[in-house]
């Protein structure tokens, strides 16, 4: 073989994305945004009307003041109808749109307004399977919020899989009318005018599988009620609201996740979500409501223990406090059939000052007294700890754990990047305490000199 030879076959062979379908070419730059893939067309002739037939669409317009006058960049209003209208395959997997709030009040032919236009074309002509539309600026247009109506049933199409809304403001729930087919919403930092608009537009979404929530909250009064009712949900996530009153009858749900979210009621209200199966969640009022460590009237107490079936457990603590101690021993005990614990543990300046310094006489044998329940001795297999220490209160949790979980398979204790010699010195010990489990694997990560 000569050298011309070898040399054309070392090309052959790293020009492997020459080697690919169109088909598949055009998935690959369909992630791209729209402008950087209709850009590829440079590439070759063959590249050079691949963008006719993305799967995914993404445009970001945006407003830019010069010399105080408004200015709206590309891609402009008729790109964007040019672009839609070559789109030449019959399914749109996906459409993003970062847009400007007036896009949804002016038009180009005096019918629809523009977004309403896009819209109805992808759902009718495309198939379109998720959207996503982010309002920019949304907040701080001419001083004040840039109110628009959103079209009634806007949202309601056969293939339409997936809604999401960023810096909204939904005056009511009816652009969610007939939704009969979304199994996602997430709204992202969107405003209601009214706490019935959230329960109707949950309400209009019948089969909803997943719902999510971030940043939400009431026009004026940034709190939120919660009411789900609902026979589809499988999947609940709240990031950052604040909570005023918490209703959730769902018995379909598997996984709720509350985070960096705050309830200011004394009550939980009610919670019947028999089937739930995974729990996420720093919040220290739902865990104690949960376990029986607050007060409950009888209606909020009808529907029994919440969350009883309980199987995965994600939650932070300050394992140097000893009431997050009891919290934790409340957590083995009424979740009996807990399988997988994952805590953070929440180690600062000021959870050390809240922080008891010395053991109090009262915990000497508190673990050791404990009657061991059915999560340690029939269903308890990993837990993990992050932001280990080696402080006295959490050596013994984890001694407790070692000795008596019969059935652990795997402990993992990731060290904080704080711990001390003696700390790191008493958690390397924890490697030489008799296992009640033969089967057991002790991981210590982020050691000291590792």
């Amino acid at each position: 073989m000569d050298s011309t030879t070898k040399r054309m076959k070392v090309e052959e062979e790293k020009d492997l994305i020459s080697n690919l379908d169109d088909q598949l070419l055009c998935s690959i730059i369909s992630y791209l945004p729209t402008k950087e893939a209709i850009a590829t067309s440079i590439y070759s002739k063959r590249w050079r009307y691949l963008w006719k037939s993305l799967t995914r669409l993404s445009f970001h317009r945006q407003q830019q003041q010069r010399s105080n006058q408004v200015q709206h960049s590309t891609p402009s209003l008729s790109v964007i109808d040019n672009i839609l209208s070559s789109q030449i395959g019959n399914v749109i997997e996906f459409f993003h749109m970062n847009h400007l709030p007036q896009d949804w009040i002016t038009s180009n032919n005096n019918n629809n307004h523009n977004m309403q236009r896009w819209i109805e074309r992808l759902k009718n002509q495309k198939r379109l399977g998720g959207i996503s539309l982010s309002c920019q600026n949304n907040n701080i247009i001419y001083g004040a919020p840039y109110l628009f109506e959103v079209p009634r049933g806007i949202f309601h199409g056969q293939s339409l899989r997936f809604v999401e809304l960023n810096e909204y403001i939904l005056t009511s729930a009816s652009p969610f009318e007939g939704c009969v087919n979304v199994k996602t919403l997430k709204l992202v930092r969107v405003t209601l005018t009214s706490h019935e608009t959230l329960a109707g537009i949950i309400g209009n979404c019948a089969t909803l599988e997943n719902l999510r929530l971030d940043a939400c909250n009431i026009m004026k009064e940034r709190v939120i009620d919660v009411h789900v009712h609902h026979e589809k949900l499988k999947v609940i996530e709240f990031n950052d609201i604040h909570i005023t009153k918490f209703h959730l009858i769902c018995e379909t749900l598997n996984e709720f996740v509350l985070e960096n979210s705050s309830y200011s009621s004394k009550e939980f209200h009610s919670i019947h979500s028999p089937n739930l199966r995974i729990l996420r969640t720093n919040n220290h009022n739902l865990l104690d409501w949960c376990i029986g460590l607050r007060s409950r009237d009888f209606e909020s107490f009808k529907y029994g223990i919440p969350f009883m079936e309980v199987r995965v457990l994600c939650t932070t603590l300050n394992l140097n406090s000893m009431s997050d101690n009891i919290v934790l021993s409340f957590i083995f005990r009424v979740w009996s059939h807990l399988q997988k614990l994952d805590i953070t543990n929440k180690v600062d300046d000021t959870s050390t000052l809240n922080s008891e310094p010395d053991l109090l006489p009262q915990e000497n044998m508190f673990w050791e007294k404990k009657e061991l329940s059915d999560s340690f001795t029939h269903h308890l297999r990993f837990v993990k700890i992050r932001g280990f220490t080696g402080e006295e209160r959490e050596i013994r949790l984890v001694n407790h754990v070692i000795r008596n979980a019969s059935v652990l398979e795997k402990l993992v204790i990731q060290c904080s990047d704080f711990v001390s010699t003696q700390g790191a010195a008493a958690t390397l010990r924890l490697l030489s305490v008799p296992r009640a489990s033969i089967n057991v694997s002790i991981v210590l990560n982020n050691m000291p000199g590792n």
